[in-house]
């Protein structure tokens, strides 16, 4: 269990969130905006520094203190506060890195609005610009709730105030809807850079105009929207109600449209165009099958999860929380977000 608790935070939190925005953003955004820099330059700066801070402190706890973390890169209660392995730096470190992500965010929402070129509307902007945008604010809003939860984790572990632990009243299906508030939209953090990506790779190498360019920005804004309300399909199995199960399986659904519009609009754009087949537009293919492949698995879970929410055991004998988020972590969010990432460097 150490292993996977290290591998889930190195790809989380020190790969996945910051690969696209914090690598690729920090360079593309002020380009493709006709700016100088970022609005700023010196809290860019500290986002890096703290990047590198938590980092440090990620490799430190494993080399320090009783042992490596065991909990899952979730650090799921009442386990994480009860272990005596070192999760409180573990944890310090993933609350390190959650500054960075949301001073990121803020550089990039307040660029946006006041740096634009003279004559760029918001509907000139590239559509990069746009899924930027969009992360920024899930990095904003949804970023501080898991401060906040870690924060709690160590108070806890250190002081035993009682906020998670059952044993002095704490409740901890309460930390898995403050982790969980945070870690759905998370997928879009990592997800929204990469379909911009393609929305501005797909018409270079179809020779046409992006196809439904305000679609796709208000989809983007709308993933971004609806990613807030769908944390409880990560808990079909945790007690919820069953009021509860129906709510979120119903938004479980419809989350899934503003992915799909994205996809008819890249179609469209492809439709009649003179397709350059390079390396670029291929990995644009590939990153189509992830999309829809993810898209029916969760339509998938939102009936099923409803339909048997009380068995514990649905898929390869996992329980659904960590079959699913296994699976959706690998297949889905390394895929598209590796490939949005290898496309950039051959498009610029």
């Amino acid at each position: 269990m150490h292993f996977f608790t290290l591998h889930g935070v190195l790809m989380i939190f020190l790969f996945i969130i910051p690969g696209i925005p914090a690598a690729f953003g920090n360079f593309m955004l002020p380009l493709q905006i006709g700016a100088k820099d970022v609005a700023f330059p010196r809290l860019n700066l500290l986002s890096y520094w703290l990047y590198l801070v938590g980092v440090l402190i990620a490799m430190a706890s494993l080399f320090s203190g009783p042992g490596p973390a065991d909990t899952g890169w979730t650090f799921y209660a009442p386990y994480s506060i009860r272990t005596g392995t070192n999760v409180t730096l573990a944890v310090l470190a993933a609350f390190t890195l959650g500054f960075s992500s949301i001073l990121t965010g803020l550089n990039f929402i307040t660029t946006i609005h006041r740096l634009r070129a003279p004559g760029m509307t918001f509907f000139k902007m590239p559509l990069f610009c746009w899924s930027l945008y969009a992360t920024g604010w899930i990095q904003i809003l949804a970023t501080p709730i898991l401060g906040i939860t870690l924060a709690l984790v160590m108070v806890e572990r250190l002081i035993g105030v009682g906020v998670f632990d059952p044993v002095k009243g704490g409740d901890p299906v309460l930390y898995q809807h403050l982790f969980w508030i945070y870690s759905h939209p998370a997928v879009y953090i990592m997800v929204l850079p990469a379909m911009g990506v393609l929305s501005e790779i797909i018409p270079t190498f179809a020779r046409r105009t992006i196809f439904g360019y305000k679609a796709i920005a208000f989809s983007s804004m709308a993933i971004a929207f609806v990613g807030y309300l769908v944390w409880g399909h990560h808990m079909f199995t945790s007690g919820i109600s069953d009021t509860s199960r129906m709510a979120f399986s119903f938004l479980t659904f419809l989350v899934a449209i503003p992915s799909a519009i994205k996809i008819f609009n890249w179609l469209a754009t492809l439709y009649k165009g003179s397709i350059d087949m390079q390396p670029p537009f291929l990995l644009c293919d590939h990153f189509y099958h992830f999309i829809l492949d993810w898209r029916t698995y969760w339509l998938g879970v939102g009936f099923v999860s409803h339909r048997y929410s009380c068995a514990r055991y649905l898929f390869c004998g996992c329980p659904l929380p960590l079959c699913h988020v296994w699976w959706h972590r690998f297949y889905f969010l390394c895929g598209t977000a590796l490939l949005g990432a290898k496309n950039v460097r051959p498009h610029v």
